[in-house]
């Protein structure tokens, strides 16, 4: 491929999966690539820091067969009018694609699927897999649960990779053992349930749990939540935002936090078919997970986590706060590790874009 023809374009038709894009635009960036951002107005704010990007598009978002015959011309003609003959798309959306492949004709296609339940349910998966053969899964352990047959049409690598925030000072002493939680506090989502029944009143009191979520959210839980911990006499040690979290403050929590503990709820979802986003987390800042015994099985989880018994959960903590070893016993496992390292995703990412059909 000559120099002057490098230049791509990554596509997010919605609002979600957003962290997902900086690390390929820093892979292609650093390949070369002219890159260029399509995503919806709404997502602005959140992606201007990004400098790995020459240019920003952006989109609004559609709910109808002719917004999304509209939002179609609308990317076919940002492709055409900057010479763009690579997409990949952030996340499989079926009826966006569908309406968006009869004008991609001459372009390379990939796109990450998220969920490998689409494999078996989706029929639009299968029309749209005519046109677009390559996709991307993100984990090792969810291209192994792919079959056989049809692998080598998917490649895993890890958007682990973030851009520069700024810096926020928080309010954390040097006596205090911070464990995060991010996400909206919805039930559905994670097992809350899981604290209220396992913590007691022996959970040593330099622990702090951050909800890095809105506790007002409208589709969550939160307020419930926070009731059923002061009934419970732990409202204290858990720091929460009555609203939506700017970038620099969810990250620099993150970062400044001694465990991410995910509380994962649909079990079955997360040893087969999806990855959470506190995995990636994790896996770029170094932080070791909380994560419970029956994710044991996962290669990268036992690199990235200490594992618990949810009975033994107030136990297994203060001897935490005690004994940092498991800690940085796990910190330099995920160092060592060269899944994790730039190089390595990096070249797996531009490698197989650049087998597209």
């Amino acid at each position: 491929m000559r120099a002057t023809e490098k230049k791509a374009a990554l596509l997010e038709f919605s609002t979600g999966h957003i962290e997902c894009l900086y690390s390929q635009a820093s892979f292609l960036k650093d390949a070369g690539y002219e890159v260029h951002l399509i995503c919806p107005w709404e997502c602005r704010d959140r992606v201007s820091i990004y400098d790995k990007v020459d240019k920003f598009h952006y989109l609004s978002i559609e709910r109808s067969n002719h917004g999304y015959f509209k939002q179609a011309l609308r990317i076919r003609k940002i492709l055409k009018s900057n010479t763009i003959r690579m997409l990949i798309i952030n996340t499989f959306m079926g009826k966006e694609i569908l309406w968006l492949i009869p004008f991609m004709r001459g372009v390379r296609m990939g796109c990450i699927l998220h969920w490998l339940g689409k494999l078996k349910k989706s029929v639009s998966l299968r029309m749209i897999q005519l046109k677009i053969r390559n996709f991307f899964v993100l984990s090792d352990h969810l291209l192994n649960q792919i079959p056989e047959k049809i692998r080598t049409h998917y490649q895993a690598f890890y958007p682990i990779f973030m851009p520069k925030f700024a810096e926020v000072a928080l309010p954390r002493s040097d006596q205090d053992f911070w464990i995060c939680m991010p996400g909206n506090i919805e039930y559905r989502r994670r097992n809350y349930h899981l604290l209220l029944e396992h913590l007691d009143d022996a959970l040593d009191t330099h622990i702090k749990f951050i909800l890095l979520g809105n506790i007002f959210h409208q589709s969550g839980d939160g307020l419930d939540f926070k009731q059923k911990l002061s009934r419970k006499g732990l409202a204290d040690r858990f720091i929460t935002f009555e609203g939506p979290i700017e970038d620099e403050i969810f990250q620099a929590y993150v970062k400044h936090s001694d465990l991410i503990m995910p509380l994962l709820s649909g079990r079955e979802r997360y040893l087969t078919s999806a990855i959470s986003g506190a995995f990636n987390l994790s896996f770029y800042y170094k932080i070791p997970m909380l994560i419970e015994k029956e994710y044991s099985g996962i290669k990268d989880l036992m690199r990235s986590s200490i594992i618990y018994d949810p009975a033994h959960l107030t136990a297994t903590l203060n001897h935490l706060v005690q004994n940092r070893d498991p800690i940085q016993s796990r910190i330099q496992s995920m160092k060592n590790y060269p899944v994790f390292s730039y190089e390595v995703q990096q070249k797996r990412y531009v490698d197989f874009l650049e087998k597209l059909p």
